[in-house]
């Protein structure tokens, strides 16, 4: 399974009954490491404008300057318009003609601009090295040549690079938890996970700080899920996948999304 793979709209269903108390759910609308990247083209943006304010004639912060700024600008709208399909609680998100239950949300504008600022870092990475190149080979200069701004830059890069790998990580990773007859499919850290239903040990929501579903499995590792990626209560989610995880005589539902829901609701009181 990957991100290319969803199948049919992404539709918003409630659960009255089962779901988390809190009025919202916090951290459901804010990718973290987008707001580290943000955070590091605004510090950036901010020695530019230092640099600026000093008049530092030979800093190469004048070519990047408008990629920090515009990067920036589009990182903060992108915050935002996270916080527009925050996950809710009682509530759950799924794609409507995918094979088996795939819980997610595919998130296709968040995608777009991580794509472009993912580009605008390698086309940032190449003209650094062009000037790299310019400064110390063909103008035969040194290190204590560097503008005073440069070292500052500098610092920066590294915090860049994070948040570039970020960004490609989830650019290549699936949205939220897929089920089917066979197991689950999600991501966690920088990997996807199959585990078969014989190889999950427990399933847990924490509520406390930010909601996350815990996937635990039986060789004892533990993989959390946030409710951004679900786009969806996890308290919820923990429910219908627990109780796939203890009636595998229901799992055959699974084959369709629709089916999965009305089984989920018409047997989740059944004694296991």
């Amino acid at each position: 399974m990957s991100a290319r793979t969803c199948r049919g709209a992404s539709r918003l269903l409630q659960f009255p009954a089962v779901g988390t108390d809190a009025p919202t759910i916090a951290g459901g609308g804010v990718f973290g490491a987008l707001r580290f990247f943000s955070a590091a083209f605004v510090i950036a943006t901010g020695l530019w404008a230092a640099a600026w304010l000093f008049s530092d004639p030979e800093g190469w912060h004048f070519a990047v300057a408008p990629y920090f700024v515009v990067n920036a600008a589009i990182v903060l709208a992108l915050t935002w318009a996270t916080h527009r399909v925050a996950a809710r609680p009682h509530r759950i998100r799924y794609f409507t003609r995918a094979t088996g239950l795939w819980i997610g949300y595919p998130q296709r504008m968040h995608r777009c601009i991580a794509a472009l600022l993912l580009l605008n870092g390698l086309l940032l990475g190449i003209a650094n090295a062009v000037y790299t190149w310019e400064f110390f080979v063909v103008a035969g200069r040194s290190v204590l040549d560097l503008p005073r701004l440069a070292w500052g830059v500098l610092a920066v890069i590294p915090l860049s690079a994070y948040g570039l790998a970020q960004l490609a990580r989830h650019l290549r990773l699936p949205p939220g938890v897929h089920l089917e007859e066979r197991g689950l499919t999600f991501a966690s850290s920088s990997f996807e996970r199959t585990p078969s239903w014989e190889e999950i040990a427990a399933i847990e929501a924490v509520e406390a700080g930010k909601p996350h579903l815990v996937i635990v499995e039986s060789s004892g590792r533990r993989s959390s899920v946030r409710a951004l990626e679900l786009g969806s209560d996890p308290v919820t989610v923990a429910a219908i996948l627990q109780f796939f995880l203890h009636r595998p005589q229901h799992r055959s539902a699974l084959a369709d999304p629709q089916q999965a829901i009305r089984c989920f609701l018409t047997h989740r009181h059944d004694p296991s």
